[in-house]
């Protein structure tokens, strides 16, 4: 089990304790690429669809509540505020498959809805059928390594065009399977419900490194 106020203090973070409905709400968001604090990016379709999902959930925390004869359920933690002057977020996910989630936010968005990912053996499949896009940088490290999407091509060029964070994109995706960049900025799920200070640390400054060398 984590730690988390020794890892608060790690990073230098705050320590939240949320209610289950807001722990619902990141889940939410994360499963859709968004940091915690993005409800307001949510298409009017999706609000809707959290604001019943949180009803749901409410009502059945108030059931459980009088089952347990006034006992609170299980509260979910979340870690926030500035790690290197970027805003950042540690955060779980419960539920069938938890995690723990980090996101940094870039200080402007790159603005070309740009998704960065490892590259899997489906999105090589998704590649060879031609049903996924994969922009190509002629960098033969990252290439092989990342898949790279965004709505605007010419605009994430330009900005990959960067020798010097390419090469940190390189350290990013070296360091683990589990990191996405977004147009918005960088997040990374760990698997389970632990983390160490050190990884997350680890995370925290090669995501860091990347907003730096973009210029953020």
């Amino acid at each position: 089990m984590i730690d988390w106020s020794a890892l608060a203090d790690e990073l230098g973070l705050e320590l939240l304790q949320l209610s289950l409905e807001d722990g619902v709400r990141i889940g939410y968001l994360a499963e859709r690429g968004l940091d915690p604090d993005q409800a307001e990016s949510l298409p009017p379709a999706q609000r809707k669809e959290l604001g019943h999902a949180l009803k749901a959930v409410s009502m059945l925390a108030g059931l459980a509540g009088m089952a347990l004869g006034g006992l609170s359920l299980a509260k979910a933690n979340l870690l926030r505020g500035e790690y290197q002057g970027l805003r950042a977020h540690v955060f779980q996910r419960r539920g069938e498959h938890p995690s723990i989630g980090i996101s940094l936010r870039f200080a402007a968005p790159v603005g070309c809805g740009l998704r960065i990912v490892r590259e899997g053996l489906h999105h090589k499949l998704g590649k060879l059928l031609r049903l996924t896009q994969d922009l190509q940088l002629a960098d033969p490290e990252l290439d092989p390594l990342v898949l790279i999407q965004a709505e605007d091509e010419s605009r994430a060029r330009d900005w990959l065009a960067n020798e010097a964070l390419r090469a940190e994109l390189l350290q990013l995706f070296q360091l683990s399977e589990g990191v996405e960049v977004l147009d918005w900025g960088l997040r990374y799920d760990e698997p389970g419900e632990t983390i160490n200070a050190g990884r997350a640390r680890a995370i925290l400054d090669a995501m860091a490194n990347v907003a730096a060398s973009a210029g953020q």
